[in-house]
Protein backbone atom coordinates (compact mmCIF):
# COMPACT_ATOMS: atom_id res chain seq x y z
CA UNK A 1 0.00 0.00 0.00
CA UNK A 2 1.51 3.17 -1.23
CA UNK A 3 2.49 6.00 1.45
CA UNK A 4 2.05 9.80 1.33
CA UNK A 5 3.64 12.69 2.69
CA UNK A 6 7.28 11.25 2.97
CA UNK A 7 10.06 9.24 0.90
CA UNK A 8 11.62 7.67 4.05
CA UNK A 9 10.14 6.98 7.75
CA UNK A 10 13.85 6.09 9.09
CA UNK A 11 16.55 8.24 9.55
CA UNK A 12 20.13 7.91 11.74
CA UNK A 13 20.69 11.49 12.08
CA UNK A 14 24.14 11.97 10.82
CA UNK A 15 25.95 13.50 8.14
CA UNK A 16 25.78 11.91 4.71
CA UNK A 17 23.80 9.04 7.25
CA UNK A 18 21.22 6.38 6.34
CA UNK A 19 17.70 6.51 5.40
CA UNK A 20 14.71 3.48 5.13
CA UNK A 21 11.55 3.32 4.72
CA UNK A 22 11.26 0.59 8.00
CA UNK A 23 7.29 1.70 9.17
CA UNK A 24 5.08 0.34 6.75
CA UNK A 25 1.36 -0.89 7.70
CA UNK A 26 0.34 -4.56 5.78
CA UNK A 27 -3.05 -5.33 4.96
CA UNK A 28 -4.89 -8.17 2.80
CA UNK A 29 -6.44 -7.53 -0.34
CA UNK A 30 -10.09 -7.91 0.91
CA UNK A 31 -9.14 -5.06 3.26
CA UNK A 32 -9.00 -3.03 0.39
CA UNK A 33 -12.08 -4.41 -1.48
CA UNK A 34 -13.93 -3.16 1.23
CA UNK A 35 -12.04 0.57 1.61
CA UNK A 36 -10.52 1.28 -1.54
CA UNK A 37 -9.91 4.58 0.02
CA UNK A 38 -7.47 3.66 2.42
CA UNK A 39 -4.46 5.28 2.69
CA UNK A 40 -0.81 5.78 4.73
CA UNK A 41 0.39 9.12 5.26
CA UNK A 42 3.65 9.89 7.00
CA UNK A 43 3.68 12.23 9.62
CA UNK A 44 6.20 15.05 10.23
CA UNK A 45 8.80 13.42 12.45
CA UNK A 46 9.38 15.25 15.90
CA UNK A 47 12.08 13.83 18.51
CA UNK A 48 12.56 9.96 17.33
CA UNK A 49 14.32 9.09 14.03
CA UNK A 50 10.79 7.48 12.96
CA UNK A 51 8.40 9.30 11.27
CA UNK A 52 5.29 8.31 12.05
CA UNK A 53 2.82 6.36 9.79
CA UNK A 54 -1.19 6.86 10.56
CA UNK A 55 -3.97 4.55 8.57
CA UNK A 56 -7.07 5.81 7.43
CA UNK A 57 -9.82 6.99 4.72
CA UNK A 58 -10.34 10.75 7.12
CA UNK A 59 -9.71 12.74 10.12
CA UNK A 60 -12.45 13.92 11.85
CA UNK A 61 -11.37 16.05 14.31
CA UNK A 62 -14.83 16.25 16.57
CA UNK A 63 -15.46 20.15 16.17
CA UNK A 64 -14.09 22.88 17.01
CA UNK A 65 -11.31 24.04 19.62
CA UNK A 66 -12.55 24.80 22.69
CA UNK A 67 -11.58 27.25 25.18
CA UNK A 68 -9.06 26.11 28.18
CA UNK A 69 -7.87 28.90 30.16
CA UNK A 70 -3.69 28.13 30.86
CA UNK A 71 -2.30 29.06 34.01
CA UNK A 72 0.76 30.61 32.36
CA UNK A 73 -1.36 33.54 30.84
CA UNK A 74 -1.67 34.09 34.94
CA UNK A 75 2.17 35.28 34.82
CA UNK A 76 1.11 37.68 32.19
CA UNK A 77 0.83 40.92 34.12
CA UNK A 78 -0.58 43.11 30.76
CA UNK A 79 -3.52 40.34 30.66
CA UNK A 80 -4.03 40.46 34.15
CA UNK A 81 -4.93 44.12 34.16
CA UNK A 82 -6.90 44.07 31.32
CA UNK A 83 -9.35 41.45 33.12
CA UNK A 84 -9.49 43.17 36.11
CA UNK A 85 -10.45 46.55 34.07
CA UNK A 86 -12.80 44.58 31.84
CA UNK A 87 -14.62 43.25 35.21
CA UNK A 88 -14.73 46.29 37.41
CA UNK A 89 -15.96 48.70 34.71
CA UNK A 90 -18.51 46.26 33.36
CA UNK A 91 -21.95 47.30 34.56
CA UNK A 92 -24.85 44.25 33.68
CA UNK A 93 -27.86 45.28 34.26
CA UNK A 94 -30.26 41.61 35.83
CA UNK A 95 -29.52 38.47 38.19
CA UNK A 96 -26.31 38.34 40.20
CA UNK A 97 -25.87 35.17 38.30
CA UNK A 98 -26.49 36.43 34.85
CA UNK A 99 -24.14 38.76 35.97
CA UNK A 100 -21.82 37.19 36.87
CA UNK A 101 -21.68 34.56 33.36
CA UNK A 102 -21.62 38.09 31.50
CA UNK A 103 -18.72 39.05 32.78
CA UNK A 104 -16.99 35.39 32.33
CA UNK A 105 -18.02 35.74 28.56
CA UNK A 106 -16.54 39.08 28.11
CA UNK A 107 -13.64 37.84 30.29
CA UNK A 108 -13.04 34.53 27.78
CA UNK A 109 -13.73 37.05 24.28
CA UNK A 110 -10.70 39.16 26.23
CA UNK A 111 -8.64 36.45 26.94
CA UNK A 112 -9.11 34.84 23.36
CA UNK A 113 -8.12 38.12 21.59
CA UNK A 114 -5.45 38.27 23.68
CA UNK A 115 -3.89 34.77 23.03
CA UNK A 116 -4.77 35.86 19.04
CA UNK A 117 -2.36 38.42 19.13
CA UNK A 118 0.62 36.68 21.24
CA UNK A 119 0.09 34.06 18.94
CA UNK A 120 1.42 36.55 16.03
CA UNK A 121 4.60 36.90 17.99
CA UNK A 122 5.63 33.29 18.35
CA UNK A 123 6.33 30.20 16.31
CA UNK A 124 3.27 27.41 16.72
CA UNK A 125 3.69 23.99 16.84
CA UNK A 126 2.01 23.66 13.44
CA UNK A 127 4.41 26.16 11.90
CA UNK A 128 7.65 24.75 13.61
CA UNK A 129 6.08 20.82 12.26
CA UNK A 130 6.04 22.71 9.13
CA UNK A 131 9.77 23.71 9.61
CA UNK A 132 10.38 20.32 10.29
CA UNK A 133 9.34 19.13 7.07
CA UNK A 134 11.11 21.34 5.35
CA UNK A 135 14.43 20.40 6.55
CA UNK A 136 13.29 16.43 5.74
CA UNK A 137 12.67 17.69 2.34
CA UNK A 138 16.32 19.02 1.65
CA UNK A 139 17.82 15.81 3.46
CA UNK A 140 16.31 13.95 0.53
CA UNK A 141 18.22 15.57 -2.00
CA UNK A 142 20.84 16.67 -0.49
CA UNK A 143 21.75 14.98 2.71
CA UNK A 144 22.59 16.06 6.38
CA UNK A 145 25.16 19.05 7.34
CA UNK A 146 26.07 20.64 10.07
CA UNK A 147 23.48 23.59 8.95
CA UNK A 148 20.90 21.26 8.84
CA UNK A 149 21.36 19.50 11.62
CA UNK A 150 21.52 22.74 13.79
CA UNK A 151 18.20 23.72 11.85
CA UNK A 152 16.41 20.41 13.03
CA UNK A 153 17.55 20.52 16.71
CA UNK A 154 16.38 24.11 17.28
CA UNK A 155 12.65 23.23 15.64
CA UNK A 156 12.75 20.21 17.91
CA UNK A 157 13.73 21.90 20.96
CA UNK A 158 10.77 24.55 20.80
CA UNK A 159 8.45 21.98 19.72
CA UNK A 160 9.19 19.89 22.84
CA UNK A 161 8.55 23.03 24.27
CA UNK A 162 5.13 24.21 22.51
CA UNK A 163 3.32 20.72 22.41
CA UNK A 164 0.99 19.56 25.07
CA UNK A 165 -2.04 17.90 23.46
CA UNK A 166 -2.22 14.47 20.87
CA UNK A 167 -4.78 14.70 18.46
CA UNK A 168 -6.55 11.62 18.33
CA UNK A 169 -8.33 10.25 14.83
CA UNK A 170 -12.26 8.04 15.20
CA UNK A 171 -13.54 6.43 12.66
CA UNK A 172 -17.50 5.90 12.25
CA UNK A 173 -17.84 8.86 14.41
CA UNK A 174 -21.48 9.75 13.37
CA UNK A 175 -22.49 6.18 14.17
CA UNK A 176 -20.80 6.16 17.64
CA UNK A 177 -22.28 9.10 18.72
CA UNK A 178 -25.70 8.01 17.35
CA UNK A 179 -25.11 4.70 19.16
CA UNK A 180 -24.47 6.32 22.42
CA UNK A 181 -27.18 8.93 22.76
CA UNK A 182 -29.24 5.83 21.47
CA UNK A 183 -28.25 4.10 24.59
CA UNK A 184 -28.28 6.32 27.43
CA UNK A 185 -31.40 7.68 26.60
CA UNK A 186 -32.65 4.60 27.10
CA UNK A 187 -30.64 3.80 29.94
CA UNK A 188 -31.99 6.76 31.95
CA UNK A 189 -35.49 6.70 30.75
CA UNK A 190 -37.96 6.80 33.51
CA UNK A 191 -40.06 3.96 33.87
CA UNK A 192 -43.67 5.22 35.13
CA UNK A 193 -45.35 3.72 37.82
CA UNK A 194 -47.62 4.10 41.13
CA UNK A 195 -45.14 4.61 44.11
CA UNK A 196 -46.03 3.77 47.35
CA UNK A 197 -46.54 6.71 49.84
CA UNK A 198 -43.62 7.23 52.49
CA UNK A 199 -44.54 6.29 55.69
CA UNK A 200 -43.49 4.70 58.66
CA UNK A 201 -39.95 4.46 57.42
CA UNK A 202 -37.41 3.60 59.81
CA UNK A 203 -35.36 6.60 58.89
CA UNK A 204 -33.07 8.63 60.81
CA UNK A 205 -34.28 12.27 60.67
CA UNK A 206 -32.29 15.50 60.92
CA UNK A 207 -32.22 17.01 64.29
CA UNK A 208 -33.68 21.04 64.72
CA UNK A 209 -29.96 22.45 64.94
CA UNK A 210 -28.42 20.67 62.04
CA UNK A 211 -31.98 21.85 60.11
CA UNK A 212 -30.88 25.32 61.14
CA UNK A 213 -27.48 25.09 60.09
CA UNK A 214 -27.99 23.87 56.58
CA UNK A 215 -29.99 26.75 55.83
CA UNK A 216 -27.64 28.84 56.52
CA UNK A 217 -26.36 32.16 54.85
CA UNK A 218 -23.18 31.19 52.72
CA UNK A 219 -20.82 32.98 54.08
CA UNK A 220 -17.04 34.81 52.10
CA UNK A 221 -15.02 32.69 54.73
CA UNK A 222 -17.07 29.42 53.69
CA UNK A 223 -16.52 29.78 49.72
CA UNK A 224 -12.76 31.01 49.89
CA UNK A 225 -12.37 28.21 51.74
CA UNK A 226 -13.53 25.82 48.82
CA UNK A 227 -11.92 27.72 46.35
CA UNK A 228 -8.97 27.65 47.62
CA UNK A 229 -8.46 23.79 48.40
CA UNK A 230 -9.75 23.21 45.06
CA UNK A 231 -7.47 21.65 42.45
CA UNK A 232 -7.05 24.96 40.33
CA UNK A 233 -5.71 23.23 37.16
CA UNK A 234 -8.77 21.59 35.40
CA UNK A 235 -11.02 22.92 33.41
CA UNK A 236 -13.21 20.35 31.47
CA UNK A 237 -16.87 22.35 31.85
CA UNK A 238 -17.90 24.74 29.31
CA UNK A 239 -16.78 27.93 30.45
CA UNK A 240 -13.36 27.15 29.91
CA UNK A 241 -12.06 28.65 32.91
CA UNK A 242 -9.98 26.81 35.86
CA UNK A 243 -10.23 27.75 39.64
CA UNK A 244 -6.53 29.16 39.41
CA UNK A 245 -8.17 31.74 37.61
CA UNK A 246 -10.70 32.27 40.07
CA UNK A 247 -7.90 32.00 42.95
CA UNK A 248 -5.70 34.24 41.50
CA UNK A 249 -8.42 37.25 40.59
CA UNK A 250 -10.39 36.57 43.66
CA UNK A 251 -10.27 40.04 45.31
CA UNK A 252 -11.48 41.28 41.58
CA UNK A 253 -14.82 39.11 41.35
CA UNK A 254 -15.42 37.90 44.92
CA UNK A 255 -18.24 40.47 45.45
CA UNK A 256 -19.58 39.25 42.29
CA UNK A 257 -19.22 35.41 43.18
CA UNK A 258 -21.11 36.54 46.88
CA UNK A 259 -23.99 37.81 45.14
CA UNK A 260 -24.87 34.87 42.94
CA UNK A 261 -24.37 32.70 46.03
CA UNK A 262 -26.28 34.77 48.04
CA UNK A 263 -29.40 34.99 45.44
CA UNK A 264 -28.89 31.61 45.19
CA UNK A 265 -29.39 30.71 48.81
CA UNK A 266 -32.68 33.05 48.78
CA UNK A 267 -34.28 31.75 45.51
CA UNK A 268 -32.19 28.61 44.41
CA UNK A 269 -31.99 29.62 40.90
CA UNK A 270 -28.99 29.49 38.26
CA UNK A 271 -29.02 31.01 34.89
CA UNK A 272 -28.84 28.18 32.33
CA UNK A 273 -25.31 29.55 31.22
CA UNK A 274 -23.79 28.65 34.45
CA UNK A 275 -25.48 24.68 34.59
CA UNK A 276 -24.62 24.54 31.24
CA UNK A 277 -22.82 20.93 31.41
CA UNK A 278 -20.54 19.00 28.96
CA UNK A 279 -21.37 15.06 28.84
CA UNK A 280 -18.50 12.56 28.05
CA UNK A 281 -17.66 8.84 28.99
CA UNK A 282 -14.88 7.32 30.92
CA UNK A 283 -14.46 3.64 31.11
CA UNK A 284 -15.30 1.48 33.56
CA UNK A 285 -12.90 -1.51 32.88
CA UNK A 286 -10.15 -1.81 31.15
CA UNK A 287 -11.94 -4.15 28.04
CA UNK A 288 -14.21 -2.15 26.73
CA UNK A 289 -16.68 -4.23 24.27
CA UNK A 290 -20.34 -2.56 24.30
CA UNK A 291 -21.42 0.89 25.74
CA UNK A 292 -22.40 -0.27 29.32
CA UNK A 293 -19.24 -0.81 29.93
CA UNK A 294 -18.73 3.12 29.86
CA UNK A 295 -20.08 5.75 32.30
CA UNK A 296 -21.63 8.91 31.92
CA UNK A 297 -20.20 11.90 33.81
CA UNK A 298 -21.10 15.95 33.38
CA UNK A 299 -18.46 18.06 33.30
CA UNK A 300 -19.60 21.55 35.23
CA UNK A 301 -18.45 25.07 35.07
CA UNK A 302 -15.97 26.36 37.09
CA UNK A 303 -18.72 28.56 39.45
CA UNK A 304 -21.16 25.76 39.57
CA UNK A 305 -18.50 23.13 40.75
CA UNK A 306 -17.81 25.75 43.68
CA UNK A 307 -21.64 26.14 44.76
CA UNK A 308 -21.60 22.41 44.56
CA UNK A 309 -18.71 22.20 46.69
CA UNK A 310 -19.79 24.61 49.36
CA UNK A 311 -22.87 22.34 49.75
CA UNK A 312 -21.53 18.91 49.65
CA UNK A 313 -19.65 20.48 52.83
CA UNK A 314 -22.27 21.76 54.61
CA UNK A 315 -23.99 17.91 54.14
CA UNK A 316 -21.16 16.45 54.77
CA UNK A 317 -20.96 17.47 58.35
CA UNK A 318 -24.53 16.53 58.84
CA UNK A 319 -25.13 13.10 56.94
CA UNK A 320 -23.68 10.95 59.57
CA UNK A 321 -26.50 11.63 61.81
CA UNK A 322 -28.98 9.64 59.36
CA UNK A 323 -26.43 7.34 57.83
CA UNK A 324 -27.04 4.03 59.84
CA UNK A 325 -24.03 2.42 61.20
CA UNK A 326 -24.55 -0.60 58.58
CA UNK A 327 -24.06 1.24 56.12
CA UNK A 328 -20.45 2.64 54.50
CA UNK A 329 -20.58 4.71 52.29
CA UNK A 330 -20.67 8.54 51.99
CA UNK A 331 -19.27 9.43 55.28
CA UNK A 332 -16.12 10.01 56.50
CA UNK A 333 -13.74 7.16 57.24
CA UNK A 334 -16.43 4.95 56.50
CA UNK A 335 -15.43 2.74 53.08
CA UNK A 336 -17.64 0.45 50.80
CA UNK A 337 -14.70 -2.20 50.89
CA UNK A 338 -15.59 -2.65 54.64
CA UNK A 339 -18.78 -4.02 53.16
CA UNK A 340 -16.87 -7.11 51.26
CA UNK A 341 -14.81 -7.91 54.12
CA UNK A 342 -17.89 -8.25 56.76
CA UNK A 343 -19.66 -10.39 53.96
CA UNK A 344 -16.31 -12.62 53.49
CA UNK A 345 -16.23 -12.60 57.73
CA UNK A 346 -19.98 -14.53 57.91
CA UNK A 347 -19.40 -17.01 55.12
CA UNK A 348 -16.03 -17.67 56.54
CA UNK A 349 -18.22 -17.92 60.30
CA UNK A 350 -21.06 -19.97 58.27
CA UNK A 351 -18.58 -22.60 56.90
CA UNK A 352 -16.57 -22.97 60.19
CA UNK A 353 -19.82 -23.32 62.47
CA UNK A 354 -21.94 -25.13 60.27
CA UNK A 355 -24.70 -22.94 60.68
CA UNK A 356 -27.75 -22.40 58.33
CA UNK A 357 -27.75 -18.88 56.56
CA UNK A 358 -28.98 -16.82 53.21
CA UNK A 359 -27.50 -14.38 51.30
CA UNK A 360 -28.71 -12.29 48.81
CA UNK A 361 -26.95 -10.68 45.95
CA UNK A 362 -28.52 -7.43 44.74
CA UNK A 363 -27.25 -5.84 41.22
CA UNK A 364 -26.69 -2.15 41.70
CA UNK A 365 -25.08 -1.32 38.21
CA UNK A 366 -28.17 0.76 37.75
CA UNK A 367 -28.55 2.13 41.15
CA UNK A 368 -27.90 5.85 40.54
CA UNK A 369 -28.45 5.81 37.14
CA UNK A 370 -31.90 5.07 37.12
CA UNK A 371 -32.57 8.08 40.92
CA UNK A 372 -36.34 9.25 40.54
CA UNK A 373 -36.12 12.74 41.63
CA UNK A 374 -39.78 12.77 43.01
CA UNK A 375 -39.31 9.97 45.31
CA UNK A 376 -35.90 11.59 45.92
CA UNK A 377 -37.30 14.77 47.13
CA UNK A 378 -40.52 12.88 49.31
CA UNK A 379 -37.25 10.83 51.39
CA UNK A 380 -35.32 13.98 52.01
CA UNK A 381 -38.59 15.67 53.47
CA UNK A 382 -39.37 12.99 55.63
CA UNK A 383 -35.73 13.01 56.61
CA UNK A 384 -36.40 16.47 57.67
CA UNK A 385 -34.75 18.14 55.21
CA UNK A 386 -35.88 21.58 53.43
Amino acid sequence: MPIRGLVFSWSNNRVNGNWARLDRFLVSPSVLSWFPDLVQMGLPRSISDHSAITIGISIDKGGPMLFRFNNEWLHDRELMCQVKKEWLSSKIKGSSSFSLSSKLKRSKKLVKIWVVDRKSTRSSPNELKVGLAVVDEKTDDIGWSDILRKERVENLTVLWKEIRREEVSKSNSEEIRAGAADYFEKHFKNVMWRRLRITGLPLQRLSELYRVFLEEAFSLEEVWLVVSSCDGNKAPGPDGFNLNFIKENWKVIKDDFMRFMIDFHHNGAVVKELNHTFTTLIPKCLKLKVMKDFRLISLVSSVFKVLAKVLANRLNKVIGSVVGEHQMAFVQYRQILDSFVIVEEIIHHWKMSKDGGLMVKLDFEKTYDSLNYNFLDDILNYMGFG
